[in-house]
C-alpha cells in the first residue's frame, strides 16, 4: 500500500480484520481431524467474507492512488510495475515453497504426485483459473486481471474515464453467464460476479476522493452498522454452498457498505497493533495455509491424541502464521519492495 493510502486508517484496519477472518476460517476448518469425536477447541469460523472486503478495498485503493495521474504509457508502466512488485515476490516465494513441500509429500497428501512444473508455472504467472498451487492465490489471479485492465486504460484514458470503462466491462462480464452457456473454466472464472466488488470499491473511491475531507455522520455510521448486520445475518441464515454461489450479493454488498461507512470514521481509529495487522495482512494471507498444514502435522505426529492436539495445532498455527507474516512483510514488502522499485520503477 502506498504511503498516501496508509493514511486512510480505516482501510488499513479493515485489511487486517479481513485477513484475520480468512485465517481463522482456514485454521479452524483443519482442527476436526485432530480432535476426533471430542469437542473442537474453537467453532468453525465463517470468515471467508474477508476476501470480499479485500476486493472492495482493492478497487478503492487503485482508483484512489491514481486519481490525479494523467494518462500515458509511462504512467501505465509505473503503475503496473509497482503492482507487480507489491504482489509477485511474496506470492512466488510461498508458491514455490508449497510446490516443493508437495513434491516431497511432507503433508502426506495423496494428491502430491499430481503436482508438476506446468502447474507451478501457470500458478506463478496467474494463468491457472480456479485454484493455483497456493490455493488462496485464486484471488490474486483476479486482482492481476483487474490491474492489467486498469493499466491498459491508463495509457489512453483519464481518471474518471478509467473508472467508467472498468465498471462497464466488469458489469458486462458478470452478466455474460446469463447470456452465454459455457462450461469453459476460463470463461467461468473471468465472468464471476465477484468482479462487481472491484466496481463497488472503485465507485466508493471516486466519491470519496472528491469529498475526502467530509466529517463522519450518523448516516455513515448507519451504513457501516447495516453492512456489519447484513454480513452477520448472511453467515447465520445461509449455508456455505449458498454463500459461495451468491457471494457477490450476500458478502459483496455488506463488504461495500462496511468499507463505505468506515471511511468517514478515520478519527475513531488509533491502534498501532491494528495498524500493524493491516500492514502484514498480505503476507498473513499468503503464509497461513502453509503454517496451518505444518502445525497440523506437528500436532498429529508429536502430541497425544484428543483435545490436546487441537490446542497445540491452533496455538502453533496462529503464532507461526503471525511470526512468518511479520518476517515476510519486512523482507518482501519493505526491504525488497524498495530495492525493486528503485531498480525498475520511475
Amino acid at each position: 500500500m502506498t504511503t498516501e493510502a496508509q493514511r486512510i486508517m480505516p482501510i488499513q484496519y479493515l485489511r487486517g480484520i479481513a485477513a484475520m477472518a480468512v485465517v481463522l476460517a482456514h485454521i479452524t476448518s483443519h482442527q476436526r481431524p485432530l480432535v476426533g469425536e471430542q469437542s473442537v477447541v474453537l467453532p468453525d469460523v465463517s470468515g471467508f467474507w474477508g476476501v470480499d472486503i479485500f476486493f472492495v478495498i482493492s478497487g478503492f485503493i487503485i482508483v484512489y492512488i491514481t486519481r490525479e495521474i494523467e494518462p500515458g504509457f509511462s504512467a501505465s508502466r509505473n503503475f503496473f510495475c509497482k503492482r507487480l512488485i507489491r504482489i509477485v515476490p511474496a506470492y512466488w516465494f510461498f508458491t514455490l515453497l508449497i510446490f516443493f513441500i508437495e513434491k516431497w509429500n511432507i503433508f502426506g497428501n495423496a494428491e502430491a504426485s499430481k503436482v508438476n512444473v506446468m502447474m507451478l508455472l501457470k500458478s506463478m504467472f496467474f494463468m491457472k483459473p480456479g485454484f493455483p498451487l497456493l490455493f488462496v492465490g485464486w484471488t490474486l489471479t483476479l486482482e492481476m486481471f483487474f490491474y492489467s485492465i486498469f493499466a491498459l486504460l491508463m495509457i489512453f484514458v483519464k481518471d474518471s474515464g478509467r473508472v467508467v470503462a472498468v465498471c462497464i466491462l466488469f458489469v458486462a462480464l458478470a452478466l455474460l453467464p446469463y447470456l452465454v452457456d459455457s462450461e469453459d473454466r476460463y470463461f467461468r472464472f473471468y465472468t464471476q460476479a465477484v468482479l462487481l466488488e472491484f466496481v463497488a470499491g472503485m465507485i466508493i473511491a471516486y466519491r470519496f476522493s472528491r469529498n475526502s475531507s467530509a466529517q463522519h455522520s450518523q448516516f455513515s455510521l448507519l451504513v457501516f452498522l447495516v453492512g456489519v448486520g447484513l454480513m452477520v445475518a448472511s453467515n447465520v441464515v445461509f449455508d456455505m454452498e449458498t454463500l459461495n454461489r451468491h457471494r457477490a450479493l450476500l458478502w459483496g454488498v455488506p463488504a461495500a457498505l462496511i468499507v463505505y461507512g468506515a471511511l468517514r470514521f478515520q478519527d475513531f481509529w488509533g491502534s498501532r497493533l491494528a495498524s500493524m495487522l493491516g500492514s502484514i495482512s498480505y503476507s498473513l494471507y499468503l503464509c497461513h495455509i502453509m503454517c496451518a498444514y505444518l502445525s497440523a502435522k506437528i500436532a498429529l505426529d508429536w502430541v497425544l491424541p484428543g483435545v490436546s492436539q487441537g490446542w497445540v495445532y491452533l496455538s502453533l498455527a496462529m503464532v507461526s502464521s503471525l511470526i512468518v507474516s511479520v518476517i515476510s512483510y519486512w523482507f518482501f514488502e519493505k526491504y525488497l519492495d524498495q530495492k525493486l522499485r528503485h531498480m525498475f520503477c520511475r
